[in-house]
């Protein structure tokens, strides 16, 4: 078989991803749609709808964008959930009744638990299921759950990361996560002992992993650091933070700074240096 090229191969694999889950927990409802590399402040992804046209008839087809700057620290089951997310508005846009833009109402979360993913705005237990700002994580045993870990025994990977990824200020605490995947997949090997899960070239180590491990973690030391074979380069800080030595006050401007203290008549001390 002849290697993709970069752009095929990342493309396919989000491709391949949309299949499966179009075919999984949408019936194979969902039309095509075109999926793209966006990034965004504060975005892992977004529908929109019938946002490119073909000059040729003028065919209008809808866009389902994941940002890849959150790829290397995020688990990669949560990027899929950001995907079947964002594959639910789409659904509600198509079959059912969209609320105003970037609403979550509550069509669209029922949509969301039947397909085994619970919307909460904190991402955690127990987060308001609708609104402006909503979030998810999979339901214990669920749809989603079940067949992502089908996906990932066929070892279902994402080739290519961004190398200056967000910065991820408090890792979500997997330890619930791991221990219901565990509890997951020893079900798996209880119904089919002798099946597919016990061939599979993908370890249960290997799997958890690849679902609830983030590729990279980003390093605060401000030297350039290689983590998983990814060169993170941190941008400089543009603006210094200077105090007074004597009484403490604080005032921020670029490096280097000349200040004295009207208080003191002390020179600021740039501390970012």
């Amino acid at each position: 078989m002849t290697s993709k090229r970069a752009t095929e191969r990342a493309y396919a694999e989000l491709q391949q991803a949309y299949d499966f889950y179009n075919q999984r927990l949408f019936g194979g409802q969902l039309p095509d749609c075109l999926i793209t590399f966006q990034r965004g402040k504060n975005t892992m992804g977004y529908f929109s709808r019938n946002r490119f046209v073909s000059p040729a008839d003028g065919t209008q087809i809808d866009e389902i964008a994941l940002n890849p700057e959150y790829f290397p620290v995020y688990p990669l089951i949560e990027v899929m959930q950001t995907l079947v997310h964002e594959q639910c508005h789409m659904w509600q846009f198509h079959f059912g009744k969209p609320s105003r833009k970037g609403y979550h109402n509550a069509e669209w979360a029922a949509k969301m638990e039947a397909v085994g993913l619970m919307p909460s705005s904190t991402g955690r237990l127990g987060g308001d299921k609708l609104g402006q700002s909503i979030n998810d994580y999979p339901i214990p045993g669920g749809r989603f759950q079940k067949e992502t870990l089908e996906l990932f025994r066929t070892g279902f990977a994402l080739s290519w990361f961004d190398r200056f990824p967000v910065k991820v200020e408090q890792p979500k605490d997997l330890t619930p996560i791991i221990e219901q995947w565990r509890v997951t997949l020893a079900q798996a090997l209880e119904e089919n002992p002798t099946g597919e899960v016990q061939q599979d070239t993908v370890g249960v180590e290997r799997l958890l992993t690849l679902a609830l491990v983030p590729s990279v973690q980003s390093s605060d030391d401000g030297d350039d650091s290689e983590v998983a074979g990814i060169v993170l380069q941190p941008k400089p800080k543009t603006r210094h933070k200077h105090v007074c030595p004597e009484c403490g006050t604080a005032a921020w401007g670029k490096p280097g700074l000349n200040i004295l203290c009207g208080e003191c008549n002390v020179a600021f001390t740039d501390v970012d240096k």
